[in-house]
């Protein structure tokens, strides 16, 4: 079988803390054994002996420095695009040149989150003309998080429009982003041919369990894994929770919601203030061993994305609550991608403004659990690395 030399692009690939990292590593350690991938990557937390490692290391010193820039100027230059493109995109790029002086590369593969890893890529396209896969794991032009001013948006724009130009494959990570591009460079048949969707690649490994149902015995556990921040918050639950405990105040010895993770402090307060820290267990930020625990322990699982920022989000955590199947109450606009996910997997989402609904669907989740568990319990196989690597494979051909 002919050798095959990828470079794989993402500062983030070998940091064991960080979620895309493992996503990312999902799908390179996925490649066949004729694959012999080199990786542009930032500092290292981990090593797979199988790759050629091209890190780009950066001091504490730059961080800060880019960090203390980023308040002078009001957080903006952050937006552009990203941190990374200020101490990590000219020194990768160095790096790569240098490497591809002296070593055959047959095509470049770009993650991003974050986008400064596309920006590397096309550099590298347009001096060395390799074929090059651009792979999203969130929107960039219309993402509502990052666009602070028209400066910004106007910048972040015609980044994206260079990839969406030169790349040769478009990855993203839902169907309502592919729509969301094809709508947008709808004038270029050429992007929008270019365009597919692959899901988010996981490697699942020593758990299985069939979504069976709980013990109704004890009390009903709902957990929330992830952090809230900015437009993202846990208030709608909370709202929700508040209303059924009016209703039913004898449900607090049937009900423990444990948030692993950070909360906002305005959540954290009106929490307090109705005294639903009774019940509300807030354990803090957690690594993804530690998080496995809470995964298994739980009967619930919970999901928010905020109306503010936008539908095309995908959480990461979802892909996770499927694997360990259990079912799950999502907070979300009714565009977004977690609602259209929710509603093709057989799970439960509300508007964030239907507090009724929120409260209605936690009383039977205690009175009648039986009756959630009609899902697809095969939903964490669309994201498995072995589903995933052959269509990988075959679009890899065509641009060899």
């Amino acid at each position: 079988m002919k050798q095959i030399n990828p470079l794989f692009i993402s500062p983030l690939i070998f940091d064991k803390n960080n979620i895309n990292a493992r996503i990312n590593s999902a799908l390179i350690n996925s490649l066949p054994e004729y694959y012999t991938p080199a990786i542009l990557c930032g500092d290292i937390s981990h090593y797979e002996n199988r790759f050629e490692v091209l890190s780009v290391n950066y001091s504490l010193f730059d961080k800060v420095k880019i960090f203390f820039l980023a308040r002078a100027t009001h957080n903006r230059i952050s937006y552009w695009p990203d941190f990374y493109y200020f101490y990590w995109y000219k020194k990768a790029l160095n790096k790569a040149e240098k490497y591809l002086r002296t070593n055959q590369i047959d095509y470049i593969h770009s993650f991003s989150i974050p986008y400064t890893s596309h920006l590397v890529a096309y550099e590298l396209k347009k001096k060395y003309n390799l074929p090059w896969i651009a792979q999203f794991y969130e929107p960039w032009g219309d993402n509502y998080y990052r666009m602070k001013s028209q400066k910004v948006i106007d910048f972040n724009n015609r980044w994206e429009r260079n990839v969406a130009a030169n790349a040769d494959v478009i990855f993203h990570n839902s169907e309502i982003m592919c729509e969301s591009w094809r709508e947008r460079y709808g004038d270029n048949e050429k992007i929008c041919e270019k365009i597919k969707y692959m899901p988010m690649t996981f490697e699942f490994k020593g758990y299985s369990d069939d979504g069976s149902s709980r013990d109704t015995r004890r009390k009903l556990h709902i957990t929330h894994i992830g952090n809230f921040y900015g437009l993202r918050r846990a208030l709608p639950f909370f709202l929700a929770l508040n209303e059924l405990i009016k209703e039913y105040p004898q449900i607090k010895e049937r009900l423990n919601v444990t948030m692993v993770g950070d909360v906002l402090q305005e959540d954290v307060n009106y929490a307090r203030s109705h005294n639903l820290l009774d019940i509300i267990d807030i354990v803090g930020r957690k690594s993804e061993e530690e998080c496995v625990l809470y995964y298994r322990k739980s009967d619930l699982y919970l999901v928010i994305e905020s109306e503010q920022q936008g539908p095309l989000f995908f959480p990461s955590k979802l892909i996770q609550y499927y694997y360990y199947n259990r079912p799950i109450l999502g907070i979300t606009t009714d565009q977004s991608v977690l609602f259209r996910e929710l509603k093709t997997t057989g799970h439960k989402a509300f508007v964030p403004s239907d507090i009724n609904g929120i409260k209605d669907y936690l009383k039977t989740a205690l009175n009648n659990y039986e009756s959630l568990l009609n899902y697809n319990k095969d939903a964490w196989k669309r994201f498995d690395s072995k589903t995933i690597i052959a269509d990988y494979l075959i679009n890899v051909n065509k641009i060899l």
